[in-house]
């Protein structure tokens, strides 16, 4: 590299000098990235704000006012954030190119939308302290999903986000307990629960998550909808014939049914939702996630375990022959002579084999 750089400095030298020589004037150096073309400075001179921001339109925050939109990256891709935070959280997704343009007249869809307060009837609230929260309509990195729990208006302000409380340290929530005057004993588990059901936290924290289906138009959703979607896996009643329990579930390869034993209130209790169940079956197409009942449901488990055991019986085969085992013969083991053998027998056998070998 060495080299090669005194090579190029030498070549210019001497062609530096024959041009002095001959009268000619050599040719200016060519332009370094400082140098500021005479576009740029005349840009410059025209607009002083979009100079200090190397030629970009400057958009203050929305929220704020303060801080600018700003280009970030983080583990779920590409967003744009105010340069305020933490004391600023507004963000949005960057329009994608590759998505269908809104048509005039039209409003875009916000990535967040409050559709409703869970009411005290719904069969989510039965027996739980769900009843009043939020149900919010969403745009993740994954696509769209709808979410118990949260304030959208709270943070469509933009004020700063709430703490991770899992990520914190034991002496940090401890002493977020004792300012809410709760109980800081107990292990992390318990002390993470605890915090998240105080009356500040409980209705601004996300409790249940779930996807929407494939094909499901976001803006025809409802909160009827959105409850069923909260309420899985949901329980479609019992199977006519077996009695057993049918279930709808929404999995990343699309919604299914599933078909589980028939319930037993002398072993009724936790193991019951990890028990494996008995059937799985996919909805077809032709089948709606939204109006799916217990008996199309039963029909679909009935076909699937039909083609399934048919399946099996055509996959049956005879047992094949046990193998016989290989038995190996030993080999004859030849006789030694030991150390024990008297030495005139050893001198008998020796002189016997060296005549044989002179025969």
């Amino acid at each position: 590299m060495r080299t090669r750089t005194r090579t190029r400095a030498r070549t210019v030298v001497v062609v530096v000098a024959v041009a002095r020589a001959s009268g000619r004037q050599p040719l200016p150096p060519p332009p370094t990235h400082a140098h500021t073309t005479d576009a740029n400075a005349a840009d410059a001179n025209a607009d002083p704000s979009s100079a200090a921001a190397g030629g970009r339109t400057q958009r203050p925050c929305p929220s704020c006012g303060v801080g600018q939109q700003a280009l970030k990256f983080s583990r779920f891709g590409a967003f744009i954030g105010c340069t305020e935070y933490p004391r600023c959280g507004w963000t949005t997704r960057p329009r994608d190119p590759a998505a269908a343009e809104v048509p005039e007249g039209v409003e875009p869809l916000p990535d967040k939308a409050q559709l409703g307060l869970l009411p005290p009837s719904s069969p989510i609230a039965v027996g739980s302290k769900y009843a009043g929260l939020e149900v919010s309509l969403r745009n993740g990195p994954v696509g769209w999903y709808v979410q118990l729990g949260g304030n959208v208006s709270l943070e469509l302000q933009q004020q700063a986000p709430l703490p991770d409380v899992k990520a914190l340290k034991v002496v940090e929530i401890r002493a977020e307990l004792e300012k809410r005057g709760l109980d800081p004993k107990g292990k992390k588990v318990e002390l993470v629960e605890r915090l998240l059901a105080a009356e500040d936290l409980w209705p601004l924290v996300a409790h249940k998550r779930s996807s929407l289906p494939a094909g499901t138009a976001v803006a025809t959703l409802t909160m009827a909808m959105a409850e069923r979607l909260l309420s899985l896996p949901l329980d479609l009643g019992a199977h006519p014939q077996t009695s057993g329990r049918i279930q709808l579930r929404n999995g990343r390869f699309g919604p299914y049914v599933t078909l589980h034993a028939a319930p037993n209130d002398e072993e009724e209790g936790d193991d019951e939702q990890h028990e494996a169940p008995l059937a799985m079956c996919s909805l077809p197409k032709t089948v709606s996630f939204w109006d799916v009942g217990v008996t199309q449901a039963a029909e679909l488990l009935d076909q699937k375990m039909r083609r399934d055991a048919k399946r099996q019986g055509t996959k049956k085969r005879a047992p094949a022959a046990p193998r016989k085992a290989a038995t190996r013969k030993a080999a004859p083991r030849k006789a030694t002579l030991s150390k024990a053998t008297p030495k005139a027998v050893r001198a008998g056998r020796g002189k016997a084999k060296s005549e044989a070998s002179a025969a």
